[in-house]
């Protein structure tokens, strides 16, 4: 979880760096939805893949379950900011959508790569949590 932790805060200072460059001390709209994409896009992937984390310690069979859960907190998330951004006339005048759009993705992206590599680690040193995940038991009530 160190390494996803870390590219998450790796990948706000740089969106800090280049929003101060484009101009996030005069509130340049541009700036702004590219602090604001990085920062929810941070968020939403460290807390997806925390969760991811900790469902497959205890459960690992849901593993599938938890990926497509988080891609779907994903598009919600980015459909409903997507809405807001374009029709909420205080924040169009704010922030650039297109910036907002692109740097969320980025970030989601980047921490994403991460938080499955740590998936993988932590299917790798349960050899039972990887077996359960695969294989499918014979159902008791189904034999003859």
């Amino acid at each position: 979880m160190r390494a996803t932790v870390l590219a998450t805060l790796v990948c706000a200072a740089l969106a800090l760096a280049l929003a101060w460059v484009l101009g996030l001390s005069s509130n340049a709209p541009i700036a702004v939805g590219l602090l604001g994409g990085t920062l929810l896009g941070g968020a939403l992937g460290l807390g997806g893949a925390a969760w991811q984390r900790s469902l497959l310690v205890r459960r690992p069979q849901f593993a599938v379950h938890s990926v497509a859960a988080g891609m779907l907190a994903k598009l919600v998330v980015i459909g409903v900011a997507l809405v807001a951004l374009t029709q909420v006339p205080a924040l169009q005048a704010r922030v650039e959508p297109a910036s907002f759009i692109l740097s969320f993705l980025a970030v989601v992206l980047a921490v994403g790569a991460f938080g499955t590599q740590d998936a993988v680690r932590v299917l790798r040193s349960d050899p039972t949590a990887s077996a359960v995940a695969v294989t499918r038991r014979p159902d008791p009530s189904s034999a003859p």
